[in-house]
């Protein structure tokens, strides 16, 4: 089975999608830290309280087969208390992973990286998770691995490049051999041209492309494509 979890922490934009997709979605909203210290498991034993069924939402038999998604809504709590929040969401997938007693796939999205990294609690947290998520081994037999690829998105390029994101952000890109270069503002590519290795020919590529047009870079290879959503994607990302 394939997972995916969204971690929200600045605007809502992907609750919609979940609560679209019925019972293979999920929505869990926060307002407050008090919510998770109250509801935080016995470390030592999985399954034994209330918060298995609120964080440990991928249990098995707890959502149908096939595509699951769990979108985690931090934009109600306090923007101070945001960064904590995050790093026991990270932590909870972690120590799950390790215990659902057999090897699982899935992503980690992060939405608005580049602001959330500002928190240095919240930064530990993330760049600890995309050094260990790759490789989690099952507790009680560590031949069986499951994997979380971690996956960072940012509206403006320089929210990650900029120094208040830290070197967290310089470590996380050099983790992530791939990356997805959007269209941007002729304003936004001046700032990070050259910190993105753009060639000129990239760079009108971004700058004068459709919706959908992107640069695909995989390692030293990049290469131009376009991304189509069909009827349904469109509507629920217009919704």
């Amino acid at each position: 089975k394939h997972h995916v979890w969204i971690i929200q922490a600045e605007k809502d934009e992907y609750s919609t999608m979940a609560e679209t997709m019925g019972e293979r979605g999920k929505v869990i909203r926060f307002t407050s830290l008090a919510e998770f210290e109250q509801r935080r498991p016995d470390r030592r034993v999985v399954g034994t309280n209330e918060v298995d069924d609120r964080l440990y939402v991928y249990r098995e038999g707890l959502l149908p087969a096939g595509a699951q998604l769990t979108v985690y809504d931090l934009t109600r709590m306090d923007p101070t208390d945001r960064g904590k929040a995050v790093a026991i969401l990270l932590e909870t997938i972690e120590r799950s992973a390790s215990r659902n007693g057999y090897p699982q796939l899935g992503h980690v999205v992060i939405d608005e990286l580049g602001i959330v990294l500002h928190d240095k609690t919240a930064a530990l947290a993330i760049e600890t998770a995309w050094r260990r998520f790759r490789s989690i081994p099952q507790w009680d037999n560590p031949k069986k691995i499951s994997r979380r690829g971690m996956i960072g998105l940012s509206q403006r390029a320089s929210d990650l490049l900029a120094p208040a994101a830290g070197q967290t952000a310089k470590v996380i890109a050099d983790l992530s051999p791939t990356k997805v270069y959007l269209r941007m503002e002729s304003t936004e590519l001046d700032g990070i041209e050259k910190k993105l290795s753009l060639t000129q020919a990239d760079r009108e590529y971004l700058e004068n492309g459709e919706e959908g047009d992107a640069i695909l870079v995989a390692g030293r290879a990049r290469i131009c494509l376009r991304m189509n959503a069909d009827s349904c994607e469109d509507e629920i990302a217009r919704t």
